[in-house]
């Protein structure tokens, strides 16, 4: 399954575009250890971030290569974001040393076209910076911030049973984007990730899957119930409604 990208603005959620991305981002987070819970929660973030387009630069302004604009490696956020995820600066992810090693990695630039398979490498650079990272420096995991645990734990979340997806959401938020709009952007990073977990519900990726830490890796999950509620359908899964 490819990824899809464009120059500018993203994918709706209900997109066949957007699932794709989705289910790469899944499928790659997953193979390397992230439960589906925190994929989940880390996808409602990225409908907020780029609308799912690995391509995305801040503002839509692409830039050309070396612009100073794309700042520099552990450089404050005065520069502009790039990608999926928004790293920010865009530097710290395309000029991080080991991001060329990466599968796919290519950004895409106004004057030079990037590789289709970009989001992959970021999703490994992302693993690798929150793996790395605890105190929020260089664009990494900060586990003090807010409501956010350390990156270890939230990444083993593979269920609700801890946390609800909109916890984990907001775990995310805090310990890897720490945007400053989370008042007004927070509802729809939460409505976002709760529709991944209805979607991927019964989804099993090819990876590995986690060992343990936010619960089992079921192959089936059963749907008991939906109930409405302020125009929101939620599911029930394992006696936890999302």
């Amino acid at each position: 399954m490819p990824w899809h990208n464009k120059q500018t603005y993203g994918y709706t959620r209900e997109s066949s575009e957007a699932t794709d991305n989705a289910t790469m981002v899944m499928d790659i987070l997953t193979s390397l250890g992230w439960g589906k819970a925190a994929v989940c929660a880390a996808l409602g973030n990225f409908e907020a971030e780029s609308d799912y387009n690995p391509w995305r630069w801040q503002y839509e302004t692409v830039l050309p290569v070396n612009d100073s604009r794309i700042g520099i490696v552990c450089g404050d956020n005065t520069a502009h974001a790039y990608g999926i995820f928004q790293s920010d600066p865009a530097a710290n992810y395309i000029y991080r040393s080991q991001s060329p090693s990466y599968p796919g990695y290519g950004p895409n630039y106004s004057n030079q076209t990037g590789s289709q398979n970009d989001g992959t490498a970021q999703m490994h650079y992302l693993n690798w910076v929150c793996s790395n990272y605890s105190d929020g420096s260089c664009g990494g995991w900060n586990q003090s911030y807010h409501d956010a645990i350390p990156f270890a734990t939230f990444k083993a979340q593979n269920d609700l049973s801890v946390y609800s997806m909109d916890i984990l959401t907001k775990i995310f938020h805090d310990g890897y984007e720490r945007s400053a709009t989370w008042s007004t952007s927070g509802s729809r990073r939460q409505a976002a990730a709760r529709h991944w977990w209805d979607y991927f519900g019964g989804y099993v990726p090819p990876g590995p899957g986690p060992s343990g830490g936010g619960g089992a890796w079921f192959g089936v999950f059963h749907v008991l119930k939906k109930r409405k509620e302020n125009g929101i359908v939620y599911k029930r899964k394992g006696g936890v409604i999302r």
